[in-house]
């Protein structure tokens, strides 16, 4: 049986161009593009090549430890997952098309059988069986997990990039900057702003950084501390703040809510903050 394994995994690793010929001759136009029949160049060769890593990865069940094919197909879920994530592929297409290579790769089983008759013994076909599929039903589990891996790692980031633009840091003169806040305010985002503005401050060499509220209806204890620490940091490296735009109705509830005012530069609105600061927009 270890020889027919060590062969059977060669007669595979030899038709890995012929199986993924067939895969790839199964696309349709249903699908996205990265699947389609019109794919780019480009797509195409990246298909071939990662299905052919996907034949080098399944085929290690036929030689080699649970602890060397688990390997495999974790380095090969990881580069499709990302891969087909970041290419935005709907995560049942690639399932789709995992099925499809499945059958293809179980029929060069069977004609490695069929080749192969006088060597073979029944009960090695189905143990291949078991192997094969389960080694396709690992690729599908470990796939789904870099994929929602990777999925969520955009999420986070795209998010961040969301919160950090709506928090920008606009320079209106050589070292005076003006961090207009617009909306709700909740702890998540009071966090974001705080690192946004630390660094917007030193990239963009601020030394004076007006900080209107007028655009913040609600404001809790929480965020209150959060935009102080903001106020704190920036004093640390250096930056000078003054508040502004503070509404009356936020104003009362801060103050309610205990939140000490104190050594803050507060001025009504920002168009004073800047007179008062002798800037003249020109």
């Amino acid at each position: 049986m270890e020889n027919n394994n060590s062969q059977l995994h060669d007669y595979m690793i030899s038709h890995t161009n012929e199986m993924t010929d067939e895969w790839l001759s199964s696309r349709d136009t249903a699908g996205s593009l990265m699947y389609s029949p019109d794919a780019p160049e480009e797509v195409v060769n990246r298909l071939r090549e990662q299905n052919g890593l996907t034949v080098v990865a399944v085929s290690k069940v036929f030689l080699d430890s649970e602890n060397v094919f688990n390997e495999y197909i974790e380095n090969w879920a990881s580069e499709v997952g990302k891969d087909r994530a970041n290419s935005s592929v709907p995560i049942f297409e690639v399932i789709h098309h995992v099925k499809v290579f499945r059958d293809i790769y179980w029929k060069q089983v069977k004609n490695y059988f069929l080749e192969h008759q006088k060597d073979a013994h029944l009960e090695e076909i189905f143990h291949w069986s078991s192997r094969v599929n389960s080694a396709f039903d690992t690729i599908i589990e470990k796939f789904s997990e870099h994929y929602y891996r990777a999925t969520l790692d955009m999420l986070v980031s795209q998010q961040a990039l969301i919160q950090e633009l709506s928090s920008p840091v606009i320079p209106i003169s050589d070292d005076i900057g003006v961090l207009p806040l617009i909306g709700d305010i909740d702890t998540r985002r009071a966090k974001i702003i705080l690192e946004s503005t630390l660094n917007q401050c030193i990239q963009k060499q601020v030394k004076h950084l007006f900080i209107d509220l007028s655009g913040v209806i609600i404001i809790d204890t929480m965020v209150a501390q959060q935009i102080f620490q903001v106020i704190a940091a920036l004093r640390i490296v250096g930056v000078k703040t003054t508040l502004s735009g503070l509404r009356p109705e936020v104003a009362q509830i801060a103050t309610q809510l205990g939140v000490n005012f104190k050594d803050v530069d507060i001025q009504n609105n920002l168009a004073r903050a800047l007179r008062k600061l002798g800037f003249n927009h020109s």
